[in-house]
């Protein structure tokens, strides 16, 4: 459900105003339709006043083999002819790239009409063709104004060490960079972020403390010590992340 609610409808946009020609929309919305279809049909048991009312309103395509009704149609089938796992990956590895960036924007509060430069080192070969052809929607999705292709050994922001900006590395080990210089104001970001630090700090210091303490050690529930170095260790991995943002808006 995710993958067509929150990306398949978002990537249609365009081709369902028509913007890529009659013949695409069309194609857009037979697919539409078929999946719904689908998912409505294996959500029918569960729910099937909802699922029906939905199923009637469906737009079926002139001429398609339309059940009865819901309660009579067949129960969707794998057909293997339709899957396309090398399409899988690129549009997986799309999908990592956006939500990577929308991440990046937001750990560093970069404003959400804010448009930004998108830089990237490491990407070749079929993934690197799907990005240029899906510019637009890097756009759309992620607010990427630009995006520049880098080769290996440029280093993550591609320029040079003196440009501050957000980094991050895909599974693929694609780096991605964002230069922040002039997108937002890095005194107040670096301000903020060193309060965090300085707040995670002191969490972190009295953790430390309590769980040296061999009073509470011995005193206390097993669970409320595995509590507290839980806590202690999720204090350390934000305090870690912390410090890296903040290292890389250091500016010389």
């Amino acid at each position: 459900w995710g993958d067509f609610a929150d990306w398949y409808l978002e990537l249609i946009k365009p081709r369902m105003l028509g913007k890529s020609g009659d013949d695409s929309l069309q194609a857009a919305r037979a697919t539409l339709v078929a999946v719904l279809d689908g998912i409505l049909r294996l959500l029918h048991p569960l729910t099937p006043f909802v699922t029906s009312a939905l199923w009637e309103r469906l737009p079926w395509p002139a001429g398609a083999d339309r059940p009865e009704a819901l309660i009579v149609a067949p129960w969707p089938e794998l057909d293997a002819d339709l899957v396309d796992e090398e399409s899988e990956q690129r549009l997986g590895e799309l999908q990592e790239l956006v939500t990577q960036v929308r991440s990046l924007r937001k750990e560093y509060s970069v404003p959400e009409g804010s448009g930004v430069t998108l830089r990237l080192s490491g990407i070749e070969g079929p993934l690197k063709a799907v990005v240029e052809e899906q510019g637009n929607t890097l756009q759309r999705l992620a607010k990427v104004e630009a995006c520049e292709f880098h080769a290996d050994g440029d280093g993550g922001n591609a320029s040079g060490s003196d440009t501050v900006g957000a980094h991050a590395v895909l599974k693929n080990g694609v780096e991605v960079f964002i230069p922040l210089e002039g997108v937002i104001d890095i005194a107040r970001e670096r301000e903020r972020l060193q309060e965090e630090v300085d707040r995670l700090d002191a969490q972190v210091g009295d953790t430390r403390g309590k769980l040296s303490n061999d009073g509470f050690l011995k005193g206390a529930p097993p669970d409320i010590v595995d509590r507290e170095r839980e806590k202690l260790s999720s204090f350390e991995e934000q305090l870690n992340k912390l410090r890296g943002r903040l290292s890389s808006l250091a500016v010389d």
